[in-house]
């Protein structure tokens, strides 16, 4: 019977953790998402927009399609709390984000919370638990 638990683990686990790995990487894509509008925007001394999709996870910078976030569960915003449907826009200027934004990533029991504050180019990646 052990056996057999361990033999079901072995063949299950590296689905599972694969799945996890997957959804980090998307955090890390969301991360490098913000980290590169704000400096396109800072150097640039532009406004940029970015729109987010929540429906299908797409985002754009100026209308521009970059990237899909798989996982992309909510976006918060302080101006607008947060937001689980419809479309977000999010401007960067000169001085970076025009107000502090969190994506908000999610699979199963797992999540991840990608935010930058409208004070600073820093982008944070908090793990999220009990999701």
């Amino acid at each position: 019977m052990v056996f057999i638990i361990s033999l079901l683990f072995a063949l299950v686990g590296p689905r599972l953790k694969g799945r996890s790995e997957s959804l980090r990487a998307e955090a890390l894509k969301a991360a490098s998402l913000l980290r590169t509008i704000t400096d396109e925007a800072v150097l640039g001394k532009k406004t940029l927009a970015l729109s987010i999709e929540l429906k299908d996870g797409s985002v754009s910078i100026d209308g521009k399609p970059r990237l899909t976030l798989q996982g992309l569960q909510a976006v918060e915003l302080p101006s607008r709390g947060r937001l689980t449907e419809g479309s977000i826009t999010v401007f960067f200027g000169p001085t970076g984000a025009s107000e502090d934004i969190a994506l908000y990533l999610a699979h199963q029991d797992e999540g991840y919370k990608v935010s930058l504050s409208a004070l600073g180019t820093r982008v944070h990646i908090h793990e999220l638990q009990g999701i």
